[in-house]
């Protein structure tokens, strides 16, 4: 990967200004993707936190018209959601911090 991760920075930036807890998000690279994971600590219910980290994730993304994948994964029995993940191929990453690097929207 390149020397900056602007996505990354980006958000950061912009979950620190909203006041959203960072340790939520993981990142997790592999040869070939790239995982962002957003974990949620309430079982039987959803934090606040995790959809407001997701709605800036897709603040971000869905302009740039970067393609990605998602799911998610759930406590045993359905009590609820662990874990909300998005997933891009490793490409589809080095061409989105190319994007916020150059300003080429």
């Amino acid at each position: 990967m390149g020397t900056k991760d602007y996505f990354k920075n980006l958000l950061k930036i912009v979950c620190e200004d909203e006041n959203l807890p960072l340790q939520k998000v993981k990142y997790t690279r592999t040869d070939n993707n790239v995982y962002i994971s957003i974990r949620n600590n309430i079982k039987g219910d959803v934090e606040l936190d995790v959809i407001e980290i997701l709605s800036n994730l897709l603040h971000i993304l869905v302009p740039l018209k970067i393609d990605f994948r998602h799911y998610y994964t759930l406590y045993p029995h359905k009590k609820g959601l662990d874990e909300f993940v998005i997933v891009f191929k490793k490409e589809d990453y080095l061409n989105l911090n190319l994007k916020l690097e150059t300003g080429d929207f």
